[in-house]
């Protein structure tokens, strides 16, 4: 785990499915471990991915449980958050009231949509979203947007500008936005091109200089798959990252043909198989961008995987997936499940360690 994140010791990295496993591993274990010191004052309890809700008979007894989830979580340096985690009173409604109304406001008949409707569905969680601080109400909005079909109605011009303006301001709402254009580009609808050039070119800038990866990968992704020029500068701006998803990214749009310039990589003579660039360096010898060998403890299974070819990710997957799905938004993967972000309360809540949604359709098997 720490050769996956340069070192680092705490928390679990976010987005690979394999460090999903490991975290469950060890919340299971705390769970385990809990039962164990406090169960006999459990009422019930569940457990979503990383947030926990606990049922206590009395709020003595919800304390002590807290102080004692803190002290478990402290022996794996795991925390907490505090402005998140909060004790109720069994008479108070679990689920906030304002996501029950925004969604009842938002929702929107696909079969006879007003221009107004559509109008007042925007503002209403717009105006949601800078009261409570928070982007559930954008990707409320998103959900409706997905659910009537949006992307598929005569109000697409202006339902896009406002999705290009919610992009640059909700970057946790990306991800869904991407994949509402990439929809209707499926359907071979029009899509703004030049708009989506100059916002992903803005997004990526600005998300490089936070590093916040999952911006960049889901704004990047988008440009391929619209055929959006990737131009030199940017590509040189990607690999400055480090970002071993992000470098992954571009060898393949370049293997593929989407870039017109090779990428500067320098990976080098020997392909590290332990350090932080793994990734990287496994899409570039499989997809024949590198002949260099494998070198360190998974040598030869790397070498075993580049040999024959393995595509990692396939960015025409999703494409030809999502022309014949449904609905845009995934609601079965995590991530995109109905209730994992719409603003529910918690009993407890931990910080999350597994807190965005992942690529899981881009990366293929």
């Amino acid at each position: 785990m720490r050769n996956g994140q340069r070192g680092n010791t705490r928390g679990v990295l976010v987005g690979p499915d394999a460090y999903r496993l490991i975290a469950e591993f060890i919340l299971s274990r705390i769970d385990h471990e809990l039962s164990s010191l406090v169960g006999d004052k459990v009422v019930g309890a569940v457990r979503h991915v990383d947030d926990y809700y606990i049922g206590l008979k009395t709020e003595h007894d919800a304390e002590s449980v807290l102080s004692t989830l803190r002290e478990l979580l402290a022996t794996y340096e795991l925390n907490l958050n505090d402005q998140k985690t909060k004790i109720y009173s069994s008479l108070e409604p679990i689920n906030d009231l304002w996501a029950q109304r925004l969604r009842r406001s938002v929702r929107l008949n696909r079969y006879g949509i007003s221009h107004d409707e559509v109008e007042v569905a925007i503002a209403e969680a717009v105006d949601t979203c800078k009261n409570l601080s928070s982007e559930s109400p954008i990707k409320i909005l998103l959900r409706s947007f997905d659910e009537s079909k949006i992307y598929s109605s005569s109000h697409w011009e202006f339902v896009e500008h406002n999705l290009q303006r919610i992009a640059q301001k909700h970057p946790h709402a990306v991800d869904y936005i991407c994949l509402l254009v990439a929809k209707r580009h499926a359907l071979d609808l029009q899509v703004d091109l030049d708009g989506w050039k100059n916002v992903a070119e803005s997004v990526v800038r600005r998300a490089l200089a936070l590093n916040h990866d999952h911006e960049v990968l889901w704004m990047l992704w988008l440009m391929v798959v619209l055929s959006i020029e990737v131009n030199g500068d940017m590509v040189d701006a990607l690999l400055s990252s480090r970002n071993s998803h992000i470098g992954a990214f571009v060898v393949q749009a370049f293997v593929d043909g989407h870039l017109k310039r090779r990428p500067r990589l320098g990976l080098g003579s020997a392909l590290s198989s332990v350090d932080s660039n793994w990734l990287t360096n496994l899409v570039a010898r499989s997809q024949g961008y590198s002949k260099a060998n494998f070198s360190g403890l998974f040598a030869s299974e790397f070498s075993h995987l580049a040999e024959r070819n393995i595509k990692l990710i396939d960015f025409e997957f999703h494409t030809n997936k999502i022309k014949n799905e449904s609905r845009a938004i995934s609601r079965t993967r995590y991530g995109y499940d109905d209730d994992s972000d719409d603003g529910s309360d918690e009993f407890f809540r931990m910080p999350g360690m597994i807190e965005r949604p992942d690529l899981n359709d881009i990366f293929g098997n």
